[in-house]
C-alpha cells in the first residue's frame, strides 16, 4: 500500500546528490487525496485523462482488463537481466499506484505529452539549465540534439517518450529487464526513428 512504501522509504537513509524515485509520486498521490477529499482515480479521471482528451487512458492499480500489452519480467543480478521472461498479466500495479499505475496508447501518450509541452504546465516540467530531470520530464541527449520526455518501467514492460517541438517518438516493449544487448538495440531504435541515423 503506499503508505507502507513511504514508511519503508521513510526509514532508509538519506543520500547526497540525484536520485530518481518512485516514492515521491506516492506521497503526492496522498497529498491530492487528502487536498480533494477524493480518491487519486477519481482526480485522475476528471483533471488529466478527461482534462486532456484522453480517451483510451485509465488508472489501473488492479489488475488490467481487456487488450493491452503483456508484459514479460525476468529477474536481474546486479543489474543484469538473467534467466527466463514471465508473463505478468496475473500481477497488479497496485504498488505502483500514483507512480504509475496508468494504462495508455501511443496514441494518448502523443496528445498528453503535446498538450503539456506547448503551454505553462509543460515549461515548469522541464529541466531547467543542465539539470537532467525536472517536475516530470527528463532531457535526454540525442545524436540530433537534446529532447524532453519520460522513461517508465513497470511489470515487464518498459515505455519511452522522446518529444522536441517538431516530433513526438513513444516506444513501447514487453521485456523488462532488458539484456545489454536488447538495450543497446532499443537504443539504436530510438536514435533512428527519432534523427533517422545510426
Amino acid at each position: 500500500a503506499p503508505r507502507a512504501l513511504l514508511a519503508i522509504a521513510d526509514r532508509r537513509e538519506r543520500n547526497a546528490g540525484y536520485a530518481y524515485s518512485s516514492t515521491n509520486f506516492l506521497a503526492l498521490g496522498l497529498v491530492l487525496e487528502a487536498a480533494a477529499s477524493e480518491p487519486i482515480d477519481e482526480l485522475l479521471r476528471r483533471h488529466v485523462f478527461e482534462g486532456f482528451g484522453l480517451a483510451a487512458t485509465t488508472f489501473e492499480p488492479g489488475r488490467v482488463r481487456g487488450a493491452y500489452v503483456h508484459g514479460h519480467e525476468r529477474a536481474s543480478r546486479d543489474g543484469i537481466a538473467t534467466g527466463r521472461l514471465r508473463d505478468t498479466h496475473e500481477r497488479t500495479a497496485r504498488s505502483a499506484w500514483a507512480a504509475g499505475a496508468a494504462v495508455s496508447t501511443a496514441a494518448d501518450l502523443d496528445v498528453f505529452f503535446t498538450r503539456v509541452l506547448a503551454g505553462p504546465l509543460g515549461r515548469r516540467m522541464r529541466p531547467r539549465g543542465e539539470d537532467r530531470y525536472g517536475l516530470g520530464l527528463a532531457r535526454f541527449a540525442t545524436n540530433c540534439g537534446p529532447v524532453v520526455g519520460h522513461t517508465g518501467n513497470l511489470l515487464g514492460t518498459i515505455t519511452v517518450v522522446w518529444t522536441r517541438g517538431d516530433r513526438v517518438l513513444i516506444v513501447a516493449a514487453n521485456a523488462f529487464p532488458l539484456t545489454p544487448e536488447q538495450e543497446t538495440r532499443l537504443q539504436l531504435l530510438l536514435t533512428r526513428a527519432f534523427c533517422g541515423q545510426a
